[in-house]
């Protein structure tokens, strides 16, 4: 007696056949519109549409539309990943590219991690004088000013003048006072 298996949902179809759009999508695991989506930019070629008026992609879009996901994953944006597979059929060049792209994205996810310590201090010591304000339950402090100093220069990056004090004055206010 021999069981046969069924294929997941959203498997690769295992019989051969035409790859028409709804199929690439399933295969590939994302939504029709991501496909479209996706022609639209330039970043997968779209087929020509033969005289039976259906669309047929061949083995390598399911593998493009993998590469564009894996690329997501990693924080790619579209366009990057877009210049990178421009470099696809240079061999060697290409590996270049994906390598220095690599570096590139992990200095600039450093520097992103760098800000994001420095505003997690910078809201502690917002949150550590909020918590002494609010256990001191003294009413005339309410109504003075809240005096935290300079913003780093992370967060100051858009500030003029004193809209530095206003700004943090009015934020602690609003969420102490």
């Amino acid at each position: 007696m021999q069981r046969t298996m069924k294929a997941k949902p959203g498997a690769s179809d295992p019989k051969p056949g035409p790859r028409t759009i709804g199929r690439l999508a399933r295969e590939a695991g994302v939504n029709v519109e991501t496909i479209r989506f996706y022609e639209r930019r330039g970043l997968l070629r779209q087929p020509r549409r033969p005289d039976s008026g259906w669309r047929l992609y061949d083995d390598s879009a399911v593998w493009v539309v993998h590469y564009i996901k894996m690329g997501r994953q990693l924080g790619f944006t579209l366009a990057e990943l877009k210049k990178l597979m421009g470099n696809v059929t240079r061999g060697r060049a290409f590996c270049a590219s994906v390598q220095k792209a690599y570096e590139d994205k992990i200095d600039l996810m450093g520097e992103k991690i760098e800000r994001l310590k420095t505003m997690r201090k910078e809201l502690k010591k917002a949150l550590l004088a909020c918590s002494k304000r609010s256990m001191q339950g003294d009413e005339s402090s309410r109504s003075r000013r809240f005096q935290l100093g300079p913003w780093p220069k992370s967060v100051r990056r858009g500030l003029r003048g004193g809209e530095n004090q206003r700004s943090r004055s009015a934020l602690c206010g609003r969420l102490c006072g």
